[in-house]
């Protein structure tokens, strides 16, 4: 798999046309969405409904998610809202979070966290199937909050929109490579490069986490 920067004049003149996957990482969705603008916005709209895969942490979950700003709404693959995120509330904190992963014999992974967005999966006409692939345990608020809201809220979606697929980490499975998830990384890319949903094939940890989601055999 062979993989390049693209800038955002390019997204506009059409390179994802040249790409299986579409990976926004750390720093500002609102500012990487701005570059794009609303343009640049519809086109990797199209590029994933028409079998392209998205990837994304910290920052793209706030990219692709339901917009709750002008520039945040140039790109809506993920039928999510953010939440709690008003008020500078969204710089919650940084640190090693705990995250549910529903799986027996793994229940929980650890990855490093630094103020990602929170969703809530939403039901809003128009878009493919979101599911949360796992859910946060640990809580984080700033000082003055009175917190409580992180823990539950999904860490992770997966899910389609049209006929491609996205995976958005809310937290940094790509950082602190001594944290082992890594893993999560490859598997999520090949995930979203597999196209349209088949009939009858689910979006869990399992399906999507193969590498790191098998239960015990004994």
């Amino acid at each position: 798999m062979d993989a390049k920067a693209v800038s955002a004049e390019a997204v506009r003149a059409g390179a994802l046309a040249d790409f299986d996957i579409f990976i926004i990482g750390g720093g500002s969705g609102t500012k990487f969405n701005q570059s794009l603008g609303a343009n640049g916005g519809a086109l990797v709209e199209e590029f994933v409904e028409q079998g392209g895969g998205v990837l994304a942490s910290c920052a793209g979950g706030y990219s692709f998610a339901r917009g709750h700003s002008e520039a945040l709404a140039y790109i809506e693959i993920a039928n999510a809202i953010i939440i709690d995120n008003k008020n500078g509330r969204w710089a919650r904190g940084k640190g090693n979070f705990e995250i549910a992963t529903g799986l027996e014999a793994r229940p929980t992974v650890t990855m490093f966290y630094a103020n990602g967005p929170l969703w809530q999966i939403t039901q809003e006409p128009g878009f493919g199937v979101t599911k949360a692939l796992g859910s946060f345990q640990t809580d984080i608020k700033k000082k003055e909050d009175q917190g409580g809201v992180m823990p539950g809220t999904p860490a992770i979606l997966g899910g389609t929109y049209g006929k491609g697929r996205f995976v958005l980490f809310s937290a940094h499975p790509e950082f602190h490579w001594r944290l082992g998830n890594t893993p999560l990384v490859a598997d999520a890319a090949r995930w979203v490069v597999r196209g349209e949903l088949q009939s009858g094939e689910e979006i869990t940890w399992q399906t999507v986490f193969p590498s790191t989601g098998k239960e015990d055999e004994n």
